[in-house]
């Protein structure tokens, strides 16, 4: 259960009583009782009551089994829905008809986050992410970052790539540091998922250093790069090769780096041993601030040793040392 849901069974007594005894006041129920007072909505990544009397109550959104809006009759009948597992779609269906109507921020994020799960269980993944970022970049507190959506598509769905969009925005607008860098996680799983390996290296390098990978790369050679990927892992190495030599003949920076990458993996594809470390030595020549240099100079020092050049395996790897001292594939190499 996502973020560490109550019960069913404490959810369903809750929402009886709250049906049973026409609330007078707005109500909280979580696992040691029922608070009315009134709902101001999500605060901080909590729920906030005000009592009758005394202080402003604030409730982990993880321990809310259920709530009761005295000005909001269809809130409560969407919190019936949602509590009953074979109601789904019409739970989802009557948040989204509650959201429209409520202008407070504070109580909108309220019925967004209440409607994420239901949504995300109506296979409605890409709305289901658009409420989760509605209010998690109004309050990203841990609790509320346990409640992104998780019932995930097919690989091949169109939703994939439609909410990596909207996550990528968001990446965009995040506050902070680690607003952004929790997106970027998000993003990574669903390119990951996506199968679209380019994008996934891409976000694993920002996430590694925190910057942007500004490759300059147009909608025409991302399309490029993806087809390639697709060929690699369909193993049809010769069309990855000639795709690869297309996209080389206009592509420069980052974009041709990673052309070159695929270009290396689809010749040792066909066991082209020498022409593969080649290709990848073709990185650090040309683009030695590629994220991927290091990692070409490393595998192009292993098809040498591979091939029995053992005085240019060693060249390789002192290069390495080298040029790259503060990279992962230099500290995993052996002590001189």
């Amino acid at each position: 259960m996502i973020g560490g849901r109550l019960s069913s069974s404490f959810l369903a007594l809750a929402l009886a009583a709250f049906i049973g005894h026409p609330a007078r006041a707005d109500s909280v129920a979580v696992a040691t009782g029922t608070y009315d007072g009134t709902i101001n909505g999500i605060r901080n990544g909590k729920v906030s009551l005000t009592p009758k009397a005394g202080a402003e109550k604030l409730f982990d959104l993880s321990e809310v089994a259920a709530l009761s809006l005295d000005q909001w009759p269809k809130f409560l009948e969407a919190e019936r829905l949602r509590a009953d597992p074979l109601q789904t779609v019409a739970a989802a269906a009557a948040y989204k008809t509650l959201i429209a109507t409520i202008n407070k921020p504070e109580l909108r994020l309220l019925a967004e986050w209440r409607a994420i799960d239901p949504t995300d269980r109506d296979n409605r993944w890409t709305e289901a992410v658009a409420l989760f970022l509605d209010v998690y970049q109004a309050s990203p507190t841990e609790t509320l970052w346990k409640f992104r959506p998780a019932h995930w598509p097919a690989a091949a769905s169109k939703m994939l790539p439609d909410s990596a969009d909207k996550v990528a925005a968001a990446v965009k607008d995040a506050k902070t540091d680690d607003v952004r860098k929790n997106l970027r996680v998000f993003l990574l799983e669903i390119y990951t998922r996506a199968g679209d390996t380019p994008a996934a290296q891409r976000v694993a390098r920002e996430i590694s250093t925190g910057l942007a990978d500004d490759s300059g790369a147009s909608p025409a050679q991302t399309a490029a790069l993806r087809a390639i990927d697709a060929a690699l892992k369909t193993g049809n190495f010769a069309a990855a090769a000639t795709q690869a030599d297309a996209l080389l003949a206009t592509a420069t920076g980052e974009p041709a780096a990673q052309a070159f990458a695929s270009k290396a993996r689809a010749l040792e594809g066909q066991e082209q041993w020498e022409a593969a470390a080649a290709a990848w030595l073709r990185i650090p020549a040309h683009y030695p601030a590629s994220p991927g240099a290091p990692a070409a100079l490393l595998r192009a020092s292993e098809l040498a040793r591979k091939l029995n050049h053992t005085q240019a395996a060693q060249a390789l790897t002192d290069e390495l040392r080298t040029q790259y001292p503060e990279s992962k594939e230099a500290a995993a190499l052996k002590p001189q």
